[in-house]
C-alpha cells in the first residue's frame, strides 16, 4: 500500500556567474541528492524570511535581497521508497532568485536536511543527481 505525503516550501534559486548554488541532501525522499536551498515555512514567517533564513542555515550564505521566479506554486508528484514503505510525494514549491553575500560555503552538516553546500555549474549538471526542482529551475529559468 503507498502512503501519501504533502510538502510545500520555499527554496532559492542562486546563480554565480555559470554555476546554481546546491546542497546535498541528508535526509527525506531526496536523500542523497542535490537540490535547491530552502524549506518549510515556520508560523507567522513571511516567504523571504523563509528563504532568508534557511539559505543562512543550509548553506551559510546571506541573502540581501529576494524575488518570486514565478506567481505560480510549482507542484510535482514523486515516487520513492523508505524502509520497504513505498510513498508518493506530493512536492509543492515558490522558486526564489536573490542576491547575496558571496562567502564562503558550509562544508558540514546543517543537521537537519542538508550535507553540505556547492556551486554546480550548470553545464556539468547532468553529472549528478538532481532533485526534479533543480531540472525545473534550471529549464524555466
Amino acid at each position: 500500500m503507498i502512503k501519501y505525503h504533502a510538502h510545500f516550501g520555499i527554496y532559492g534559486y542562486l546563480k554565480n556567474d555559470d554555476s546554481i548554488l546546491l546542497i546535498k541532501k541528508a535526509r527525506g525522499p531526496y536523500k542523497g541528492m542535490y537540490d535547491l536551498p530552502g524549506g518549510s515555512p515556520y508560523e507567522n514567517e513571511t516567504n523571504e524570511e523563509t528563504l532568508t533564513r534557511e539559505i543562512k542555515e543550509e548553506t551559510g550564505i546571506d541573502i540581501i535581497s529576494c524575488q518570486r521566479l514565478t506567481n505560480q506554486v510549482i507542484t510535482i508528484f514523486y515516487n520513492y521508497s523508505l524502509q520497504s514503505q513505498d510513498y508518493l510525494l506530493k512536492h509543492s514549491a515558490l522558486l526564489y532568485s536573490g542576491e547575496f553575500y558571496n562567502q564562503k560555503l558550509k562544508n558540514e552538516e546543517d543537521g537537519e536536511d542538508s550535507n553540505y553546500a556547492k556551486w554546480i555549474k550548470i553545464s556539468e549538471l547532468a553529472n549528478y543527481q538532481t532533485t526534479p526542482f533543480v531540472k525545473i529551475a534550471v529549464s524555466r529559468f
